[in-house]
């Protein structure tokens, strides 16, 4: 259970990379990560609270921020290479007070909203010239909706009495209905909740003037953008791990096997990189739900890579045969995409969901 011993090494867990990022550059600085991993052992050990969902949620924290305290500590010069949009020169030349305030912008802004680092491709076109009341006005309107999706959804699955896993997985009869759903259900009870978080504290810093509209990009991309896995994962979904993935795999292709920028071989380890540290990210609120190693999430995601690999080479090969891209191949990307994530998401989630019933029980 986490009790008030936990408090301390929680508190040292996340200081200590930020003192990382206000330090200025330092031959010492990388023995930082030493403290940062041990607590990280720690508390993904000591720290879990009985509650199945908040426990899968602290495990994903616990170890994205010791992927990230790698990525800021080890693999990048931070306050030398990454700058603000606008900034024109390195921070490391700066006051303390100056350090400290763009240390807390680059801690808490993982999608790098701001920064000259940020991924304008990835993210959703922001609204410009919005008013904060205006701004406050529509992310409260959007919170309502969210509110009710989420009941609508409870409704529709105690009246149905569905479940985002089809019990076929346990050994019961299923049907292929069931198997549809589940990327709906899951998907939009995902969307919703983490909108619902994002959208309150977008409305409440806003309107406190702690930041401004345009720091608040929606969260989710385009449902348009999902005809393919390479561009569901790029484009639609959020990008909160986008950085700390990407940065991995680039060290790896450029500094480590020295492959050319821009080339396949560096492109496919960069690919299976990203999905490998986001599926050791998520194994690990596996691990905290049940203290033991027998989820599938890092199955999940590296079965992401194989099949934008796959995809790749059939979008080749269509080229070749002179295959255009048209809203009816659009249209059957849409469908591969459906029916890939009904086959992978119950292998990914039966295993938590059963572990969850029967702390339940």
């Amino acid at each position: 259970m986490a009790d008030l011993p936990l408090v301390l090494p929680f508190i040292l867990y996340f200081s200590l990379p930020f003192y990382a990022l206000v330090r200025k550059p330092s031959p010492y600085r990388p023995l930082l990560i030493l403290p940062i991993a041990a607590i990280a052992l720690y508390l993904v050990q000591f720290a879990t609270t009985d509650h199945p969902i908040f426990d899968y949620l602290l495990g994903n924290l616990i170890c994205g921020n010791l992927v990230s305290s790698i990525d800021f500590i080890l693999l990048t010069d931070v306050q030398n290479e990454l700058r603000l949009s606008g900034q024109t020169g390195p921070i490391s030349r700066t006051s303390l007070s100056e350090r400290l305030k763009w240390a807390w912008k680059l801690f808490i802004g993982v999608r790098g909203i701001g920064w000259a680092h940020e991924p304008k491709h990835a993210l959703s076109i922001r609204e410009k010239n919005v008013t904060r009341g205006s701004f406050v006005a529509k992310q409260t309107i959007s919170l309502v909706g969210y509110v009710f999706t989420l009941r609508a959804l409870e409704v529709y699955q105690h009246t149905t009495g569905s479940n985002y896993v089809p019990k076929h997985f346990s050994g019961t009869a299923h049907s292929i209905f069931e198997t549809l759903q589940l990327p709906l259900l899951a998907s939009l009870t995902t969307f919703a909740h983490m909108s619902m978080s994002y959208t309150s504290l977008g409305a409440l810093s806003v309107g406190l003037k702690i930041s401004d509209p345009e720091d608040w990009p929606p969260l989710f991309g385009a449902l348009s953008d999902a005809y393919t896995i390479r561009r569901f994962w790029g484009r639609t979904w959020h990008q909160f791990l986008r950085r700390m993935v990407s940065s991995h795999g680039k060290y790896l292709a450029h500094r480590i096997f020295h492959l050319a920028k821009g080339s396949v071989a560096s492109s496919y380890v960069q690919l299976y990189t990203a999905f490998f540290i986001s599926g050791v990210i998520h194994h690990t609120g596996d691990y905290m739900i049940s203290c033991l190693w027998q989820g599938r999430s890092l199955h999940f995601f590296l079965m992401q890579a194989v099949a934008i690999t796959a995809e790749d080479g059939a979008i080749r090969f269509g080229k070749t045969m002179g295959i255009q891209g048209s809203c009816w191949w659009k249209g059957l990307g849409f469908v591969w995409c459906w029916l890939w994530f009904s086959y992978l998401l119950p292998i990914w989630l039966t295993p938590i969901f059963e572990v969850v019933d029967a702390l339940r029980t």
